[in-house]
């Protein structure tokens, strides 16, 4: 019997791989805005022991299903979490989170879950987040809980979410999700961390979401002044010619940011595009609404 049952688990890799397939569509809560823009996809499989309520995922799952252990004990969970920008570069900018099972496969599955959403913001990409909106739910498979955010304020937004499954009268996580950290200005346009120029290796400036208007006077030699700069240390650009780009100040000067060479990156002209490289106007308007 348990051969035949764990024969039957395995066939049904292939359904897993259509619900895998699956959540790679859009949450239906996308439908109401006109424009988008998507932040964080997650869709994982997780595995439950309907017996001992332990839970597998990632290469502790692979280990498993690889040496087809016990697996007549186990539920498959298919979980999805995605969060985008609602309205983006508008004052009706919204964050919106969403979270669902999208199946399961196995002979306990439950017949719903406790989803738990929420949203969590700082003013600083690493540290100091603090629990700012939350939403949760009891749903069936395919029913989507769905957090709704205006977006005020420029600040690090980030997801910190659980849905759980009943198994055999208990409730265990059958996934648990943390969003990477996305800098937000108030319109909800997303600010390109970890960018650096692909020639020199300048990092764009990281802002945090809370600095002050301090505002310095600007150098008019600054664009020579830089090329000059850039050439000496790094030699000719290959990724772009210099009538192509602009000079950004990555600190604006309206935040305190100064003249120094240090404070300068190469940035794409509007009437110019890169695969890699940013637009100056971008920027500016990220900053304009910042």
């Amino acid at each position: 019997m348990t051969k035949l049952m764990d024969r039957k688990i395995l066939d049904s890799k292939v359904n897993i791989n259509k619900l895998m397939d699956k959540v790679d569509d859009l949450p239906d809560a996308a439908r109401q805005y006109h424009e988008i823009d998507i932040l964080e996809n997650f869709s994982s499989l997780f595995a439950v022991n309907s017996k001992t309520q332990q839970v597998y995922s990632g290469s502790d799952l692979d280990t498993l299903i690889a040496n087809q252990a016990s697996l007549s004990s186990l539920n498959f969970y298919i979980v999805h979490f995605f969060s985008f920008v609602g309205n983006p570069d508008t004052k009706d900018a919204e964050y919106v989170h969403t979270g669902e099972v999208t199946g399961c496969i196995g002979i306990g599955c439950s017949d719903d879950y406790l989803i738990q959403l929420t949203l969590q913001t700082s003013d600083y990409r690493y540290f100091g987040f603090t629990n700012t909106a939350g939403e949760s739910d009891i749903v069936d498979v395919d029913e989507e809980v769905v957090l709704i955010y205006p977006i005020n304020d420029t600040k690090y937004y980030k997801f910190n979410s659980i849905a759980y499954a009943n198994e055999r009268n208990s409730i265990v996580i059958a996934a648990a999700q943390e969003s990477d950290s996305d800098l937000l200005n108030s319109y909800g346009l997303k600010y390109p961390l970890d960018y650096q120029d692909p020639d020199s290796g300048i990092r764009l400036y990281e802002p945090t979401a809370n600095l002050s208007v301090n505002q310095q006077g600007r150098l008019n030699s600054f664009r020579d002044d830089f090329i000059e700069y850039y050439e000496n240390n790094f030699g000719s650009p290959t990724q772009f010619t210099w009538d192509q780009v602009e000079i950004h100040h990555m600190r604006p000067l309206k935040y305190g940011g100064s003249n120094a060479m240090t404070n300068g990156i190469p940035l794409m002209k509007a009437a110019y595009s890169h695969a890699i490289i940013p637009k100056h106007a971008y920027l500016t308007r990220w900053w304009t609404y910042y």
